[in-house]
């Protein structure tokens, strides 16, 4: 089986994949400014509106208007501010594009803790659409459609709180899993050893069960 296949299956494994068709409503949300703040590179934050976007137009440029009523407004892009917040979403500038995945994109964050996950959508192609995949109702919300009603797919990235990124389709972790994740969170070390001892429950279906368990470890 090849590299590219691998990271497909894999990608499958760690993410939503539930396709619906393209005929969906669009969000009402989208295209209005809502309040949100923008931090820039130097450490200020600003306070404003922000016009919202659809999930994979966010994760290129922002859009900021210092008053609701301007008409006049700045674009930023992901090298130039650190992260922004538009009403409950949390995007941060991480890399990730590019063939060294070190160009940075704006990437929603999914959940919060000392380790966060964050979510870097991709449209979904309807030529090729692989089935789809929950494994594990509890932890997987399942269905994900952008605000233009398009089929998205994702992929996870863990981010510690001191700045540590672990993509998890990346080919380190779809060639080693437990020697990739054990090592990542040893500083866990009830937690890392699970992994490594492949412990039920503690495998590549169990991202979320994972990170809750290292939240919890501090």
């Amino acid at each position: 089986m090849n590299l590219i296949k691998m990271k497909k299956i894999f990608t499958l494994l760690l993410v939503f994949t539930i396709f619906f068709g393209h005929s969906q409503t669009e969000n009402p949300e989208q295209w209005k400014k809502l309040p949100g703040s923008i931090t820039l590179n130097d450490g200020t934050v600003k306070e404003g509106f922000i016009m919202r976007y659809s999930k994979i137009k966010s994760q290129k440029k922002v859009r900021f208007f210092e008053a609701n009523n301007d008409k006049k407004y700045t674009e930023y892009k992901p090298d130039q501010l650190t992260s922004f917040v538009v009403a409950d979403a949390f995007y941060k500038s991480i890399p990730y594009e590019g063939m060294t995945q070190k160009t940075k994109v704006f990437i929603q964050r999914t959940t919060e803790g000392k380790l966060s996950l964050y979510t870097y959508y991709l449209l979904s192609s309807d030529g090729d659409k692989p089935q789809a995949f929950t494994p594990n109702k509890k932890e997987t919300s399942g269905v994900e459609l952008d605000f233009t009603g398009e089929s998205l797919s994702g992929e996870m990235i863990m981010l510690k709180d001191n700045g540590d990124q672990l993509n998890l389709a990346s080919p380190k972790m779809i060639l080693s899993f437990k020697s990739v994740m054990s090592k990542y969170l040893a500083d866990c070390a009830s937690l890392s050893q699970k992994i490594a001892n492949k412990e039920g429950g503690y495998g590549v279906l169990n991202i979320m069960k994972i990170t809750e368990e290292y939240n919890k470890c501090f």
